[in-house]
């Protein structure tokens, strides 16, 4: 895989990943609450699928960031 190529694969994952970080309160809106992350990741009233969605999202940037750095 070119450098031209991770570097492309990079800023897509990154952008996505803040999209998804900025935007989660719409996307929970769109698809619901997750009750398995509202009861095991707690936080009370819904709070549990916000911080899927953040872990979601920061996972995504971390991915993207592998991908520039090792390749695959």
């Amino acid at each position: 895989m070119t450098l031209f190529f991770r570097i492309l694969i990079f800023v897509g994952t990154t952008a996505l990943g803040i999209l998804i970080l900025k935007y989660q309160r719409k996307i929970v809106d769109m698809v619901g609450h997750n009750q398995w992350a509202d009861e095991h990741l707690g936080m009370g009233s819904g709070g549990g699928t916000y911080l899927l969605w953040t872990i979601l999202g920061l996972l995504v940037i971390i991915a993207g960031v592998y991908i520039l750095l090792r390749g695959w």
